[in-house]
């Protein structure tokens, strides 16, 4: 009996130790369910993002960057000889430009697949980005706003002021500055009324003839 009853108990004590294990297991895997992932706009602000992913800070030597080094290699030299001759005169790079040194593309001209480094007055710390037409010319995650690569947020805290979340196209929401939004908008606006209108195609309406009688045949 004793034999019985302890292989019971024993048996008793496995099963709730694998109940047990079955219980911690659920809890984390319910943990982790319920654990957020963060947006690609919070992932880009991470320190080892920057100057790599889109949307993350960087600097303008982060991605392409024109390289004039050529053009005004030869501008250099060109204005040490106007030194020597006393002919100085104001430069200017493209004066400089050959068929062996073209100018390099700017950002704006790239393009689909290179990204770029912008700094200004709404991006402080810079804004990795690329041009694109699609989604699919942007980095997974990145989505296209209709010219650029933007990381897509969902609250105001994956933005680094002056930004904030914001709806910038259907089903894109990117860390923009809303001043800068309706800046672009009115300028948009300013172009379209200034271009000049389509010539519209003037259609006169078809003169009605009258119908005389026919005239005899002379005889």
């Amino acid at each position: 009996m004793k034999l019985t009853r302890l292989a019971t108990l024993g048996a008793l004590a496995v099963a709730g130790m694998l109940a047990a294990a079955t219980l911690v297991r659920s809890t984390d895997s319910t943990a982790m369910a319920a654990t957020p992932t963060a947006s690609p706009a919070a992932q880009a602000k991470a320190p080892g993002s920057r100057g790599k992913v889109v949307g993350a800070a960087c600097s303008p030597s982060d991605g392409y960057r024109p390289d004039w080094s050529k053009i005004e290699a030869r501008a250099e030299q060109h204005r040490k000889t106007m030194l020597t001759t006393g002919d100085a005169k104001p430069l200017n790079l493209i004066d400089f430009v050959a068929s062996d040194t073209p100018p390099p593309l700017e950002p704006h001209q790239l393009p689909p697949g290179r990204l770029y480094c912008i700094v200004g007055d709404e991006n402080p710390n810079g804004y990795l980005t690329g041009n694109c037409k699609s989604d699919a010319d942007c980095p997974t995650p990145a989505q296209c706003d209709g010219s650029l690569c933007r990381a897509g947020c969902a609250t105001d805290s994956d933005c680094s002021a002056p930004a904030t979340c914001a709806s910038i196209s259907p089903g894109v929401k990117a860390c923009r500055s809303l001043g800068y939004i309706r800046a672009e908008q009115e300028l948009e606006a300013s172009e379209r009324a200034q271009s000049p209108a389509p010539a519209r195609k003037v259609v006169m309406p078809a003169k009605k003839h009258k119908r005389g009688k026919p005239e005899k045949a002379s005889q």
